[in-house]
């Protein structure tokens, strides 16, 4: 697991200077490994990627499924546009990277499938989470009506532009082998950083500071200047994997 990596000593390793204060702060291992999760929390929030392990996701999972048994989380379905009639489908995950597609399934509800879309249709860009779908052989032509492929019955019968979550879509996300991976052994070092940015705050609010205790304040301010410079390479780092791992985001003006 990536954020296994990143421990409680990671983090006071960045926060040299204050370390006499630590011993100040009741329960300070709890506050730090509380804010190495919420770096985790952030990182997956802006990446749009899970960095917390691998983690099985289904979306309207069947009945008989156990929730942290089965699967790990349970997404809403993808809604289905019309103009997909005429082009080919491409789906972006919520998380990623996809390890891989369990399976895709164009349904209403549990008990009323239109298709399970066979696993020769898929089209996986893995880094950034993108399922495309290629209709292939005999089954594409059986979906095929007066030259519009994917589901007729939708095109000729429903009256609305989308179908909404009609596109389910069982997947793995995450890293399979993460030590193994080059990367993330920068993005744990950032990690680690923005978990030092958060456990500074509590310790400045947990540690009484004064006038007659120049001490403190001298250490706080060399500690915050170095802080706010990684933050900075923090906020680079999140940006250049983006740029690297994120599909582009188009915006209408």
């Amino acid at each position: 697991m990536v954020t296994e990596d990143v421990t409680v000593q990671d983090v006071k390793d960045r926060l040299i200077g204050l370390s006499p204060y630590l011993e100040q702060v009741e329960d300070v291992e709890r506050i730090i490994s509380d804010n190495i999760q919420a770096a985790t929390d952030r990182f997956e929030r802006e990446l749009e990627a899970h960095v917390s392990g691998k983690v099985v996701i289904k979306m309207r999972p069947h009945s008989g499924l156990v929730k942290g048994v089965d699967y790990d989380i349970e997404e809403p379905a993808l809604d289905w546009t019309q103009h997909k009639l005429r082009t080919l489908p491409v789906f972006m995950m919520r998380r990623r990277p996809i390890i891989s597609v369990e399976r895709v399934s164009m349904e209403f509800e549990e008990d009323l499938q239109i298709l399970d879309v066979p696993q020769s249709w898929l089209r996986i860009q893995k880094n950034l989470g993108i399922v495309k779908l290629l209709p292939i052989a005999t089954a594409a032509a059986m979906l095929t009506m007066e030259g519009i492929p994917f589901l007729p019955m939708l095109s000729r019968g429903w009256p609305w532009e989308i179908v909404p979550q009609f596109i389910c879509v069982d997947y793995t996300a995450g890293y399979e082998h993460p030590t193994q991976e080059a990367d993330l052994r920068d993005l744990r070092r950032h990690l680690a950083a923005q978990a030092a940015l958060y456990t500074f705050e509590d310790i400045q609010d947990n540690v009484v500071s004064s006038v007659s205790m120049d001490g403190i304040n001298q250490s706080f301010d060399a500690v915050e200047q170095r802080l706010k410079r990684r933050a900075e390479r923090v906020e680079q780092f999140l940006d250049e994997w983006k740029k690297r791992y994120r599909p582009p985001r188009m915006l209408i003006i």
